[in-house]
């Protein structure tokens, strides 16, 4: 059996550099650290004792790659442990060149993992979300499917924790939209009036929103996903009629005016 030493990949300089790579956020679930965790340093390769194929002796080569590591919070560390599914042949030890150790290298990605690796992949392109905060598999996609219920992305406390997130959005939506609704209904209906009406009363609950979908935010792809497909998600939420025009004047008002 491999020994590690945990100092090199435990190390402060170690940990600090993941943590400002990630913004302070778990790489899987986009939660930030609590401050009293600072995070912890995880192996995307399990180093060793792979727990769905004992036969393999782990990625003990990669036990101290930079590449290979992450910050993951507790809960999806522990989740996640030293598992590695994958649909293509495992890669029983280290290959002929050093670039081999590189999770972009072609020897490493021969394997076809199942989990989504945060620094080579766009959830995007495997993930979606709905109204409530739920993650599924986009087409049914393996990969999906198996990063959610790897790290256990709809544990409730996550769903819970991107619904709030959404809900305020929403009632403040709501709380502005009133203010439009209660103007002079000839401003309302005269379209330059209008338009600066909700420019000026909800433009800046978009903006907001917006840059909530920064790198640095938590759960940034939870509202990437809600700007992106905001009426189709949340749109419906708002009564038939004026409240429902207006803030889908606001919301392509908006992102028209985005470069």
């Amino acid at each position: 059996m491999t020994n590690y030493l945990n100092k090199p990949y435990g190390h402060s300089t170690v940990r600090d550099a993941l943590d400002s790579i990630y913004h302070g956020k778990c790489a899987y679930c986009e939660s930030i650290m609590e401050p009293a965790s600072s995070g912890q340093v995880e192996h995307y390769r399990p180093k060793k004792n792979l727990i769905d194929d004992k036969a393999h002796p782990g990625y003990y080569w990669l036990a101290y790659e930079w590449t290979n590591l992450l910050l993951s919070c507790a809960r999806c560390n522990g989740k996640k442990s030293n598992k590695f599914p994958i649909s293509g042949k495992r890669i029983p030890g280290p290959g002929a060149a050093d670039t081999d150790r590189l999770c972009k290298s072609e020897y490493l990605k021969a394997e076809q993992p199942c989990l989504l690796n945060p620094e080579l992949d766009d959830p995007r392109e495997y993930l979606r979300f709905n109204f409530a905060g739920e993650l599924s598999a986009r087409d049914d996609h393996i990969r999906g499917r198996q990063t959610i219920d790897l790290c256990d992305l709809n544990r409730d406390d996550l769903i819970s924790a991107r619904k709030e997130a959404k809900d305020w959005f929403q009632r403040m939506l709501e709380k502005y939209l009133e203010k439009v609704l209660s103007k002079p209904v000839e401003e309302l209906r005269n379209s330059e009036a209008c338009g600066k009406l909700v420019d000026d009363f909800l433009g800046p609950l978009f903006e907001f929103q917006e840059e909530r979908t920064g790198a640095a935010e938590e759960y940034s792809a939870y509202h990437t996903y809600i700007m992106d497909n905001f009426e189709r998600v949340m749109l419906p939420e708002f009564p038939e009629g004026d409240a429902r025009k207006l803030v889908r004047l606001a919301y392509r008002r908006f992102r028209n005016s985005r470069p």
